[in-house]
């Protein structure tokens, strides 16, 4: 049976088994100590959700447009100082295709919008630290870089109000499970305000 993208990673995560689990999408790839680097930075680190490193953006002729790399400083202890952070600064949607430890990703939502990504990782956020996964190189392929493909993009339908609602009402649902009340009530101003959590890319594309 053929799936629908999103449909299809909640598929492998699903049947996974073991204690870590990451994404591999079939257009990009991995220096080949990456999961050995993943796992040793989250068995030092017992609480931790996740785990990356340095990620590549590399276009469509091979070449490094830019990358974004540690410290992330999403490593506190504290679920509100992870998520404040998070909140407030650009930082990487690639953290999406990070080594996760599978249990972190139990609660979160796969909402069909623009940028599902941003409920993964704001459940790991909610689970547990980030752990700056040095020696971890991830290389993403950008499909797309020119101003018109970009156009194209952001001219779909999934970039309606619709679509971002359901984005922004995970992410509120999100924070409801993963922190107190007052920090809740703290920190829904901020992603209200704040804006960062829904976009995409970044300038340099």
């Amino acid at each position: 049976q053929t799936l629908p993208a999103l449909q299809n990673y909640r598929f492998v995560l699903e049947h996974s088994l073991g204690e870590y689990f990451f994404w591999a999408p079939h257009d990009d790839w991995w220096k080949g100590d990456f999961v050995a680097h993943a796992v040793q930075a989250l068995d030092h680190r017992p609480s931790a959700s996740l785990a990356m490193g340095i990620a590549h953006y590399i276009g469509r002729e091979g070449n490094e447009l830019w990358n974004d790399q540690p410290p992330y400083r999403l490593d506190s202890e504290n679920a509100y100082q992870r998520i404040y952070h998070y909140l407030t600064h650009p930082i990487t949607d690639m953290l999406y295709y990070g080594v996760f430890r599978r249990k972190a990703l139990a609660t979160a939502d796969w909402v069909d919008s623009t940028c599902p990504e941003k409920s993964v990782i704001m459940a790991a956020l909610t689970f547990g630290p980030v752990v700056d996964g040095q020696g971890m190189e991830y290389f993403n392929r950008l499909s797309f870089k020119s101003k018109e493909d970009v156009a194209a993009v952001f001219s779909l339908p999934a970039y309606s109000f619709r679509y971002q609602w359901r984005a922004f009402c995970s992410l509120v649902a999100a924070l409801r499970r993963g922190v107190s009340a007052w920090d809740f009530a703290r920190l829904l101003p901020v992603l209200v305000f704040k804006q960062n959590w829904h976009k995409i890319g970044r300038a340099h594309v």
